[in-house]
């Protein structure tokens, strides 16, 4: 892995943004850069005030994935964290737990519904009734039970396989694993309405994994 950390800027995926914000007018946005494992991400409004008033989303620029194995070094390194690592030490389940576990999001969109202005009369004269943007929300978890075989020394870690699972990690059973396993849990989140609303969360998970 190179010393410089991949860094995900905060440009806008404009497709995936409600036309709201494309209105001629100066919009204000940010990112906030993140980082786990050595990949970057970033969460991404691309425009402030919208967001409360529902004409703009938050959303994550890259998936992102905890190892819960790195937990154990943590533990080590830090003042007082041979003890803590030596607990989980002691409860073997535990610790091949987090060693075999990972934790991904690998979507977070959110937009929430903007402000009906109802209908009004004044003076004889009535104001239709304006709707807003509906509500749009996406968001992806997953759980990854399979250990990486790349020992850390290893620079080609993507060419190594995958072993065991959650049965695996909790028994310690290698011929029970081979047998059948739990390789992870993921769940999604979704509410979304209309064709327009599909076509930008479709355009958001494009971009996810784009280049």
């Amino acid at each position: 892995m190179s010393d410089e950390l991949e860094v995900v800027p905060a440009r806008l995926q404009l497709a995936a943004e409600p036309s709201t914000i494309l209105d001629g007018k100066v919009h204000v946005g940010f990112a906030l850069g993140l980082t786990s494992g050595g990949k970057a991400s970033a969460v991404v409004s691309p425009d402030v005030t919208g967001v409360t008033a529902g004409t703009a989303p938050v959303y994550l620029a890259k998936p992102i994935k905890l190892e819960l194995s790195k937990l154990l070094k943590y533990l080590e390194k830090k003042s007082g964290g041979a003890e803590a690592k030596a607990t989980l030490e002691g409860n073997p389940k535990l610790a091949n737990f987090l060693r075999a576990t990972s934790v991904s999001v690998d979507s977070l969109y959110y937009k929430r519904a903007s402000v009906i202005t109802p209908a009004k009369t004044d003076g004889g004269t009535t104001t239709p009734e304006v709707r807003g943007e509906d509500q749009i929300l996406l968001m992806q978890f997953a759980l990854n039970f399979t250990e990486n075989d790349a020992k850390e020394d290893k620079v080609d870690k993507a060419a190594a396989g995958k072993k065991g699972g959650l049965i695996g990690a909790l028994t310690g059973d290698e011929d029970l694993s081979e047998l059948f396993d739990v390789t992870g849990l993921s769940v999604r989140v979704l509410c979304c309405k209309g064709d327009d609303n599909v076509k930008i969360l479709q355009n958001y998970v494009d971009g996810l994994f784009a280049d």
